[in-house]
């Protein structure tokens, strides 16, 4: 049975302002003075009440405008727009009161209301990757067809997978791997026979591109370097990341997106996964781990862990690395075993234990 790891390091608080979600489509306007006014009164009214008042008030809206019988395009999707923000604010609500499993259902809700009415191809294929991942591991009622995401080809590369909360340095038992890390590190150690370097969109934008020293240590220190971003600009010997589906239900993490990545371009492989444990240790990054999350005195800002974990979503991250682990020779590895083992609802059970999401109430 999975059980959280405690820390005495300090973890602080950090109000993230809350903001309403909407989609991008073909003919609709986010900007359009309607649509806009929909958006600003979804976000006010959540960040001056809170969830639970929102959420009534949104679901008498959204009863109103159904009421209407104009069938445009902008009318339906300021209803859209009303019904899945009270369905994520009763989502977020859950997670604010620490009920994992409810928020799960929650969403669900969320997830077949934008299957059946979004505008948006994007959004309609990641309701659909969700829930069919969730059906897989029993989370969902029903059962969806899974996305065909078959890896045919494989290599005889070895990959040593080095996430942000390992104990000790990267192993010299593997140097004939390829290293592969989630942010730069400084050590003397890491003479492995080839080193790839995947990093997120922000770490690229507010550190590395404001630093030509930065870029050309990154670029001189390591095989080659990712980025996991679909809109930003990159500099010359910088490789833009491919994307698993991605969007307001969910979304890969680092470890997620870095096994999509290895399997895309080399197919399936053997792997070595340390310092990964899905955010059930006290503090989820070790001190050589360059986070943003961090704040001035090193501390790390509980609220923004759990934002995150709830806008890419803890579970469907959980599983989405499970059902990808199951194509792929994972040797040693004997803490992430433990953790990837276990159940959706036993992996629920720790996350509860080790992580504030009451802090979520904060907005």
């Amino acid at each position: 049975m999975l059980k959280a790891r405690s820390s005495n390091k300090k973890v602080s608080y950090k109000k993230i302002p809350y903001k309403e979600v909407c989609e991008t489509s073909p003919g609709v306007d986010n900007k359009k003075i309607w649509v806009k006014i929909s958006r600003l009164l979804i976000r006010y009214i959540t960040r001056i009440i809170g969830y639970k008042k929102s959420i009534n008030i949104l679901n008498f809206i959204s009863n109103l405008l159904a009421l209407s019988n104009n069938n445009s395009k902008n009318l339906h999707y300021i209803k859209y727009l009303f019904e899945i923000n009270k369905s994520r604010l009763e989502y977020l609500y859950s997670l604010s009161k620490n009920e994992l499993v409810e928020a799960v259902y929650k969403k669900n809700i969320w997830a077949e209301t934008v299957l059946e009415k979004s505008y948006s191809l994007r959004s309609r294929l990641n309701a659909k990757a969700y829930l069919s991942l969730l059906s897989e591991y029993g989370f969902f009622k029903s059962e969806i067809d899974r996305l065909n995401c078959e890896f045919r080809k494989e290599t005889n590369k070895k990959f040593y997978i080095y996430g942000p909360n390992a104990k000790s340095e990267p192993s010299l038992k593997y140097k004939d791997y390829t290293l592969v890390l989630m942010k730069p590190m400084k050590s003397d150690s890491l003479t492995f026979q080839e080193k790839l370097l995947f990093i997120n969109s922000s770490y690229y934008v507010d550190v590395v591109s404001k630093d030509s020293n930065i870029k050309r240590e990154l670029i001189d220190n390591h095989d080659k370097v990712y980025v996991s971003c679909r809109e930003s600009v990159l500099d010359n010997n910088f490789y833009r990341a491919k994307f698993p589906l991605v969007d307001n239900i969910s979304g890969a993490m680092g470890l997620g997106r870095v096994l999509y990545n290895l399997m895309h371009t080399y197919g399936k492989f053997s792997c070595v996964v340390e310092g990964f444990d899905f955010y059930l240790d006290g503090v989820p990054y070790g001190d050589y781990y360059p986070s943003l999350t961090r704040q001035k005195d090193n501390s790390l800002s509980e609220q923004v862990i759990c934002s995150g974990l709830a806008y890419h979503d803890a579970l469907y991250n959980f599983l989405y690395v499970k059902s990808i682990i199951n194509h792929l020779e994972v040797i040693d590895s004997y803490d992430f075993k433990k953790v990837i083992a276990n159940t959706g609802k036993e992996y629920f059970s720790a996350l509860s234990k080790a992580r504030n999401f009451r802090t979520l109430g904060n907005i």
